[in-house]
C-alpha cells in the first residue's frame, strides 16, 4: 500500500509541475507547438555508497585471518554497472522538456582475499555484491539549441535490493553461499545532466550525475538466517549498506515522436 501511495504522489507531482510550467496548455497555439516523445536509454556508470555494516564485518574478517593472510579482503563502497531506462512520455513545449521516466540499474563490486591453510595450501574467498535499483520519476530540461539540452531536474523514487555471493575454494573443495536483502528498501535519487544530440530529437548522448539516498539494512541466506555482524556470528547486522552517495553515468538515448 505504501508503495502504491508513493507512486501515485509521484504522478501528481508530475502533473502539477506540467501544469505550472505550461499554464496555457489548453490554448490552440501551445497544442500546435507541443511534441510528445517516448524513448529508451542505456548507459554505464559508477555509484558510491557507504557499506558501514559490511565493511565492519570485513575488518573483523581480516583481523581473524591476519596471521595466515596473503592478501586482505578489500572494503566495499564503489559499484560499477549498467542503467537502462524508458521515457514513458516526454512533453516538448517551446524551450522546455518535461518527462515521466522509469529506470533499472545494477551496480556490482567484488573483492577477494587469499590465505594459507594449516596444510600449506592456498585458500581463496571472494565476496561479489550486486545492488539493484528500480526507479520512477520525472525530468525537466532546458533546450539550448537543436544539439544541446541542460537537464536541471532529474528526480526519482527508487526501490533498492542487494545480492551477495560468498565463494570459497581450497585445494580440496569449493563452496558458494548466496544472500539477498530481506526486502526492497525505498530511496531517492536526484541529479542534473547535459545532453548532446547526435541526430536532433532522435539520438543523443547524455552525461548525468547526482546523489542517491538509500540503505540496505538486513541480508539473509537462502535458508532465512540473517547475516551476523561478525564472521564469528552474533547479533544480526542492521546496517549492511548504511547510506548511498554520489553517482555519475554516461548513456545513449533513443527517442521517437508519439
Amino acid at each position: 500500500m505504501r508503495k502504491a501511495i508513493v507512486t501515485l504522489l509521484m504522478f501528481l507531482i508530475f502533473i502539477l509541475v506540467s501544469n505550472n510550467a505550461f499554464p496555457q496548455c489548453c490554448s490552440g497555439n501551445t497544442i500546435a507547438s507541443m511534441m510528445l516523445q517516448s524513448g529508451v536509454s542505456g548507459g554505464y556508470g559508477v555509484q558510491f555508497y557507504n557499506a558501514a555494516g559490511f565493511n565492519n564485518y570485513i575488518s573483523q574478517y581480516n583481523q581473524k585471518y591476519a596471521s595466515t593472510s596473503k592478501t586482505e579482503m578489500g572494503e566495499f563502497g564503489t559499484g560499477l554497472g549498467f542503467k537502462f531506462g524508458a521515457n514513458a512520455v516526454q512533453f516538448h513545449v517551446d524551450q522546455m522538456l518535461i518527462g515521466l521516466k522509469i529506470s533499472y540499474q545494477q551496480m556490482k563490486e567484488k573483492n577477494s582475499a587469499t590465505r594459507i591453510s594449516s596444510s600449506g595450501g592456498e585458500i581463496k574467498e571472494e565476496f561479489n555484491l550486486s545492488v539493484n535499483s528500480f526507479g520512477i520519476g520525472f525530468t525537466s530540461s532546458l533546450v539550448l539549441s537543436k544539439r544541446f539540452d541542460i537537464k536541471f531536474i532529474d528526480a526519482m523514487l527508487t526501490w533498492n535490493t542487494a545480492k551477495l555471493v560468498n565463494s570459497y575454494s581450497d585445494p580440496y573443495v569449493s563452496t558458494e553461499e548466496k544472500l539477498e536483502s530481506v526486502r526492497s528498501y525505498l530511496g531517492f535519487a536526484g541529479g542534473v545532466g547535459a545532453v548532446f544530440y547526435i541526430i536532433p530529437k532522435y539520438i543523443s548522448v547524455e552525461a548525468n550525475g547526482g546523489y542517491s539516498l538509500f540503505s540496505i539494512s538486513e541480508m539473509q541466506f537462502d535458508g532465512g538466517e540473517l547475516l551476523a555482524e561478525s564472521p564469528d556470528g552474533g547479533l544480526a547486522m542492521k546496517n549492511f549498506i548504511s547510506s548511498g552517495g554520489w553517482f555519475a553515468f554516461i548513456q545513449l538515448n533513443f527517442s521517437v515522436p508519439i
